[in-house]
C-alpha cells in the first residue's frame, strides 16, 4: 500500500515555532478502514492527519519534517579577502609544531581558496541558486560538509540587497524527512486521533486513552504512566507504539532544539518558509 502524503490547505500550513510546515505521510497499512485513495479522504482525515504531526513533531523538538526555505545566505567572512592578503593565523601541525599560516576558506583537502556560504541548514536538498536573478547552474555549486555552499569557477556576491532580492537567493529544503519509523508512528497516531473524532461523529473531547480512574465531582484523572513517553511524559499521547517511538527520538524530553550564536558570525537572512508541497 503506497504512503500517502497530501498537500495542506492554505490556512492549515502554519510554520513558526508552535507548528510544523506540512504534515507527515500517511500509511494506510497502519490504520485499517483508513482509505488508500486520497479522494475518500474526508475532513475528519485531514485534521487527525494535521493533529497527530503537530502532536509528534513538538514531542521531538521539531527535528523531524522539512520546511521550504528561501535564504539570502551572507559570504563566509574569510572569504572577503583574498586569500594573499589576509591575516595571519596561528596553527599546530601533526607534529605538534606551531606555525603561521594565512586565513581563508581553505581546508584540509581544497588546493584553492573556497568561496562559500553557510546556510542555515540542515539542508536536505537544494532546489534553487540565484544570482541577481539568474538560476546558477548545478554544475557551478557544490554543497559541501557543515551546509556550506561553495561556487565553482567563481565566487558568490560580496554583498546582498535584501529590498529587491538580488545578489544570491537560495531556495532548499530545511530539516530531516519523517522515516519509515515516523511515518508508521504519525499513522498509528493519527488512526487514533480519528478515532476519537471520526467523520461525522460527536464524540470529540471525550476522556483521553490511557485513563486508569476519575474523580468526576473533582475533575481529576490518572493516567496509565507505564504507555507513556519517557518517564511517562511529558509528551504522552496514549498510545504505547507510538510513545515508544517518541522515547526512542527524544529520550530526554527536550522541548526545542540546542544552538549556538556567536556575534562573529553574520546571520544569513530567511524571508520565506513554509510547506514542502
Amino acid at each position: 500500500m503506497p504512503v500517502i502524503n497530501v498537500e495542506p490547505a492554505a490556512s492549515d500550513s502554519r510554520p513558526g515555532r508552535l507548528y510544523p510546515c506540512e504534515p507527515w505521510p500517511i500509511d494506510p497499512v497502519c490504520c485499517p478502514g483508513w482509505p488508500a485513495d486520497q479522494g475518500d479522504w474526508t475532513q475528519a482525515h485531514y485534521d487527525a492527519q494535521w493533529l497527530a504531526t503537530i502532536e509528534l513533531w513538538r514531542a521531538v523538538a521539531g527535528a523531524i519534517g522539512l520546511c521550504r526555505t528561501t535564504e539570502a545566505p551572507c559570504m563566509d567572512r574569510c572569504t572577503v579577502k583574498p586569500l594573499g592578503s589576509a591575516w595571519m593565523r596561528p596553527w599546530r601541525d601533526d607534529l605538534g609544531v606551531w606555525r603561521n599560516d594565512k586565513c581563508g576558506c581553505r581546508d584540509g583537502c581544497s588546493c584553492t581558496q573556497l568561496c562559500t556560504v553557510t546556510l542555515q541548514g540542515p539542508v536536505y536538498d537544494i532546489e534553487t541558486v540565484v544570482v541577481d536573478g539568474e538560476e546558477v547552474p548545478d554544475d557551478e555549486w557544490k554543497l559541501l560538509t557543515n551546509n556550506r555552499l561553495a561556487r565553482c569557477g567563481g565566487c558568490w556576491p560580496s554583498c546582498q540587497n535584501y529590498c529587491d532580492e538580488s545578489g544570491l537567493i537560495v531556495t532548499y529544503l530545511r530539516g530531516t524527512a519523517p522515516g519509515l519509523d515516523a511515518i508508521r508512528a504519525v499513522s498509528r497516531l493519527a488512526c487514533k486521533r480519528l478515532e476519537e473524532c471520526p467523520p461525522g461523529g460527536s464524540g470529540c473531547g471525550e476522556l483521553p486513552s490511557g485513563v486508569t480512574s476519575i474523580n468526576r465531582e473533582g475533575l481529576s484523572m490518572q493516567l496509565d504512566s507505564t504507555i507513556g513517553g519517557a518517564d511517562g511524559g511529558p509528551f504522552f499521547t496514549g498510545v504505547a507504539r507510538v510513545d515508544r517511538w517518541i522515547a526512542s527520538i527524544n529520550p530526554y524530553g527536550i522541548t526545542s532544539q540546542a544552538s549556538v550564536w556567536s556575534p562573529d558570525v553574520d546571520t544569513p537572512q530567511i524571508w520565506r518558509t513554509g510547506a514542502v508541497t
